[in-house]
């Protein structure tokens, strides 16, 4: 696996790696001062990571890429405090939902009471 090349600025971070002329790509911006309700309490903090894409091609799923990049963003979100939010969707990832949801679980991802088809992360302290 070729290494990941981060790119950031100061509304997004996006992780990337490319293998075998497919590239995978996990994007998330950075939303100052979140103004919604999640697992039923007003969010902690005034910055959230909301992940906007996670894109493996198909012959690249269950590589390790998609976690690769997983972990990357979470190693981001924990040492700058940030909690993370994703809307679980499996268009296009030749997964399905249960899958997806299985897959975010095993980073710390926990569903939304408040909103159903989503799911957040906070941060581990350092």
């Amino acid at each position: 696996m070729n290494k990941i090349k981060t790119y950031t600025s100061e509304e997004c971070v996006i992780f990337s790696i490319s293998e075998d002329n497919a590239l995978c790509v996990f994007e998330m911006t950075r939303v100052e001062e979140p103004q919604t309700y999640l697992m039923g309490e007003e969010l902690k903090g005034s910055f959230l990571y909301f992940v906007n894409r996670i894109r493996v091609p198909d012959k690249l799923i269950g590589k390790g890429f998609g976690s690769a990049l997983m972990k990357k963003a979470v190693e981001v979100s924990d040492k700058e405090n940030i909690q993370m939010f994703i809307h679980v969707s499996p268009y296009g990832t030749g997964l399905n939902k249960e899958e997806l949801l299985k897959f975010y679980k095993r980073y710390g991802f926990v569903e939304t009471p408040n909103l159903p088809g989503a799911c957040m992360r906070v941060p581990n302290k350092q």
